[in-house]
């Protein structure tokens, strides 16, 4: 049970530094709540080096986009059309 607890608890660490990341961080492209759960299991899988660092996760996500999940590459393709009819003063 010591090493299931311990592989927990590192994953249940490692989405919320993940969350918390993505949250505080002013990206070019700031993903909503359901773009996060959309991708988070992308963002562990293809991008676990850069966790914690926002910029990196971000770039490495937009590297790997043809490795991206079909339900992340969804969020991710209606995120940027919204993002597309906000004016520009707006963001």
């Amino acid at each position: 049970m010591g090493a299931f607890f311990t592989k927990t608890i590192r994953q249940v660490l490692l989405i919320a530094a993940f969350a918390v990341a993505c949250a505080v961080s002013t990206p070019s492209f700031a993903w909503t709540a359901a773009t996060k759960d959309a991708c988070v299991g992308d963002a562990f899988r293809l991008c676990s080096s850069s966790i914690g660092n926002d910029k990196a996760t971000e770039a490495c996500m937009n590297k790997q986009s043809a490795s991206l999940s079909a339900g992340c590459k969804t969020a991710v393709e209606k995120e940027r059309a919204a993002q597309k009819t906000i004016p520009a003063a707006a963001k």
